[in-house]
């Protein structure tokens, strides 16, 4: 396998870029499409705690520093959703890592 197919960063933007009902077994996996028609003022902060759940779910081997939702002519790297760019910045845990390993 290629590791640089397999990174952190790879795994979230799949997270992120893939919708809730597209994975056959895990029907909750990917972002919650009925929050692209929310108003903005709505939506930012469901966004937020929808990533921060998703991310703790199905990534453990990371830590969620921050997410930020921008509207999507904010000129900012991330991942488009909707009218929306999101950004997350993260730690690996390696010590979880390391205890799975033991």
């Amino acid at each position: 396998m290629n590791e640089e197919f397999n990174t952190p960063e790879e795994r979230i933007n799949n997270l992120l870029n893939m919708f809730q009902g597209e994975c056959p077994f895990e029907r909750l996996k990917g972002m919650d499409p009925s929050l692209i028609d929310m108003p903005a003022s709505f939506a930012k902060p469901k966004i937020i705690e929808h990533v921060k759940w998703l991310l703790k779910t199905y990534e453990p081997d990371i830590s969620v520093n921050s997410v930020a939702v921008y509207d999507s002519d904010f000129n900012s790297e991330g991942v488009c959703f909707g009218n929306f760019v999101i950004k997350v910045e993260f730690e690996i845990v390696w010590f979880k890592l390391c205890l799975m390993f033991i």
